[in-house]
């Protein structure tokens, strides 16, 4: 994902409602083994961390409640939420000129993908959610995670994010461009955002078969 197949480098995101903070965040990523595959992570009402190379380092954000809302601030200026856009020019040469039509937000919640304010996001990618039987933990209600029902979730996210406009739509990943102005460019993507609660989850990090 952090790679098109053009070889253009992609921002890989954490944004989170999440009350426990940036640094709870970090820390499950970490023993996860994922941290090192993202750039930031963000985490409402405000507070974040950016990796620069292997470090990790805090940085203020924008007091805001919306994803959508966050994310239209992100379009306006990327590198005070990705800082290492200008710390490491040679990895970020051919980031630039981010649009929202460029931002992909994978998330559990649908009114994530909308604010009251009217800000939108025109490509996303809605995590399903469902009820069964989980290892040792019984009957469990309103599960999910990517790759929690269906392992080609993975490969559904990776084609999405190379062809968003010729997509086909899935019952397990359901991802959607919105249609938005010079829709018909193709647009590529710059920046992937993940949910952490309901969309990285315990089912995420341990495979079935693991």
């Amino acid at each position: 994902l952090s790679t098109s197949n053009s070889g253009q480098r992609r921002a890989l995101a954490v944004l989170t409602k999440n009350y426990a903070g940036q640094k709870a965040v970090h820390l499950l990523l970490h023993i996860a083994g994922l941290a090192r595959y993202f750039d930031a992570i963000w985490a409402l009402p405000s507070g974040g961390l950016y990796r620069c190379q292997d470090e990790w380092y805090e940085m203020p954000t924008p007091n805001v409640n919306h994803k959508a809302d966050l994310l239209a601030l992100v379009v306006e200026s990327p590198s005070e939420f990705l800082p290492q856009l200008t710390q490491n020019i040679d990895e970020w040469k051919d980031f630039g000129g981010l649009k929202m039509e460029g931002i992909v937000l994978v998330d559990d919640q649908r009114a994530n993908f909308q604010s009251p304010s009217g800000a939108q996001v025109l490509r996303f990618c809605k995590v399903a959610r469902y009820d069964g039987y989980y290892r040792n933990l019984g009957y469990v209600k309103n599960m999910g995670g990517i790759g929690a029902h269906c392992a080609e979730d993975y490969e559904t996210l990776k084609m999405f994010v190379e062809a968003p406009s010729t997509y086909k739509e899935t019952l397990c990943l359901h991802c959607v461009e919105r249609h938005f102005e010079n829709s018909s460019a193709h647009q590529p993507v710059d920046l992937i955002i993940f949910d952490f609660d309901e969309t990285l989850t315990l089912a995420t990090f341990m495979p079935s078969d693991r």
